[in-house]
This record gives structure tokens, C-alpha cells and sequence, in this order.
């Protein structure tokens, strides 16, 4: 099997790892904050604050993340951070006081950075070269595709089941589909697992660059990560809390979670015409596009127009 046709089955096998992943794990939870607030008798900014504890976890353990990845292969770290994801879903189920829900979110960031997009933009980057921006986006359009699948799903399993039975029941997903597909599909080094294919010669990656030290000494390095914080910043709060804000404004929680949906749909038909866009134009420019555009989105959302 040559390097460039089973570099697609990576793609696919990564679309369906962040489809599951993005969805569950990180996307859809915000379902299960006002369950919770009925349940326990939590504040609101409390409970937001524990299943934001996965963007904190993330933030911190991702550089540690990509360093192992880079150094064993993402398989290596996607296995065991998917186990410890399904671990962490069972345990939300059983879960009893809130210092449990800041644990183990915590522990689900950590999981989360070793097994969505820091291994899977490493692997994007040993499998292409010059369909790279295609390839990787076509990868990472599972997130919203996960969004638009499993947030009413997960809405319709919790009014149905009730979110402790819903919890397990995602967690057996994980471990039942991520583990399977992982060990199963994802190959680290495309060189060492497949027979040699001279007519495609051009793909191979480079693997050289600077060293972590050489990149920090970069300006542009550090704006960049300034943006992205900011960027992600107003994202991910924004997503913690929009379910909850359509629900306050009369919404049933299965219409607030379609509404969500919509907006994880729109975001997969960015995925793919930005992921093979970015092969052709400057990626800066069409960066600066979509944060206009998610600013006037926020802005709409702030001027309560109807929905």
C-alpha cells in the first residue's frame, strides 16, 4: 500500500478520532452544566468553572503532549489518553461533590491535549507535505462535525436517561470506538509501516526545523501565541456558555442544543473550504477572516437577535 493512499485512511481514522473526541469530551459537555445546577445545587459560575477545568489542563499539558508524541508517535500517546478519557466520563457519572467535577476535568484536559489535536496535527505533518493545509483540515473539521453530531445526542440521552446514565454510556463509546480505531488505523511513521512508493516522492516530510529554543527567540512566536489565547479565550467561554444563555431566554434544552449544532455546522463548511484554501493563499489573511467573522457573531449574539 503506497504512502499517500493509506496517509488518507489516516485522515479519515483522525477525522473519526476528533468527530468522537471534540464532541464528547470537550463540545458537547456544557450539556450537562444545567442538569447538574438542578441536581446539586451548584452556582452556575461554579459548575462552569469545573467543566472549564479542561481548557486549563489542556493549555498546561499540551506542550508536554506534542514533546512525547514528537518523541514515541502519537499512538503511543493517544492509547493511554484515550483510556484515561473514558475513565474520566465514568468517574463524572458517580461523581458527588464539586472539587470531584474540578478533578476530574482536570484530568480529562490532560487526556484530552494527548489525544485530539496535538496528535493529530503531528501526525498531518508526518503523512503530507504538500497537501498538508488540505489534509489537516479535512483532520480537524471532525471537531465541529463531533459538535453538531453529539450535542443533541447527548441532549436527547440526558433528558431521556438522565446524565448520569448518559455519562457511562459515552464513556463505553470512547473506549469501545477510540481504542479499537487507534490501535487499529493510526500509524505513527509512515516509513517504517508502509512499502516505499518512489513516484510520490515529493510528499515526504521534511523532519527538520528549529529547535524549541530557537522559536522562542522569534517575536512572531510570541504574537502568535497571543492571539491564539485571546482567540481560543473567547471560543471556548463562549461555548461553556451559550447552551445555558438560549435556555435562560425560553429555549427547551433539545432546541438550545440544535442551536448549538448550527453553529458546529457552520463551522464544518468553514473546515473544509479554509482547510484547501490555506494550500493557495496566505494563512495570516484568512486567520484575520475568520476571527472578524466570529466577532460578528458575538456581537449579533450580544444584540439578542432573534433565534
Amino acid at each position: 500500500m503506497s504512502r499517500v493512499y493509506y496517509g488518507w485512511w489516516i485522515v479519515a481514522g483522525c477525522t473519526l478520532n476528533m468527530i468522537i473526541t471534540s464532541g464528547i469530551c470537550n463540545i458537547a459537555f456544557p450539556v450537562f452544566l444545567v442538569p447538574w445546577i438542578d441536581h446539586f445545587g451548584w452556582s452556575r459560575t461554579a459548575t462552569a468553572g469545573g467543566i472549564s477545568m479542561l481548557l486549563l489542563a489542556l493549555g498546561i499539558s499540551a506542550p508536554v503532549a506534542g514533546r512525547l508524541a514528537m518523541r514515541y508517535g502519537p499512538r503511543q500517546i493517544m492509547l493511554p489518553a484515550t483510556a484515561l478519557a473514558g475513565f474520566c466520563l465514568w468517574s463524572c457519572a458517580w461523581m458527588t461533590t464539586l472539587w470531584q467535577l474540578y478533578v476530574i476535568r482536570l484530568l480529562a484536559g490532560v487526556a484530552f491535549a494527548g489525544m485530539a489535536h496535538v496528535p493529530v496535527n503531528i501526525l498531518m505533518s508526518r503523512w503530507f507535505n504538500n497537501l498538508r493545509g488540505r489534509a489537516t483540515g479535512l483532520a480537524l473539521i471532525g471537531a465541529p462535525i463531533g459538535g453538531l453530531l453529539f450535542t443533541p445526542i447527548v441532549s436527547v440521552l440526558v433528558q431521556n436517561f438522565g446524565w448520569r446514565s448518559a455519562l457511562m454510556l459515552l464513556g463505553s463509546l470512547v473506549w469501545l470506538v477510540l481504542l479499537p480505531l487507534q490501535f487499529l488505523v493510526i500509524k505513527d511513521d509512515p516509513q517504517s509501516s508502509l512499502t516505499s512508493d518512489t513516484t510520490l516522492a515529493k510528499e515526504q516530510p521534511v523532519v527538520s526545523g528549529l529547535s524549541i529554543e530557537d522559536i522562542m527567540r522569534i517575536p512572531r512566536f510570541w504574537i502568535l501565541l497571543l492571539v491564539l489565547f485571546f482567540y481560543f479565550t473567547g471560543i471556548f467561554s463562549m461555548m461553556v456558555h451559550q447552551l445555558p444563555h438560549f435556555i435562560d431566554n425560553g429555549r427547551s434544552p433539545n432546541e438550545a442544543a440544535f442551536l448549538v449544532s448550527i453553529m458546529m455546522g457552520c463551522s464544518v463548511l468553514g473546515g473544509t473550504s479554509f482547510g484547501w484554501v490555506s494550500d493557495r493563499y496566505n494563512v495570516y489573511r484568512l486567520f484575520a477572516m475568520c476571527a472578524a467573522l466570529m466577532i460578528a457573531g458575538v456581537i449579533a449574539l450580544f444584540a439578542n437577535l432573534p433565534y
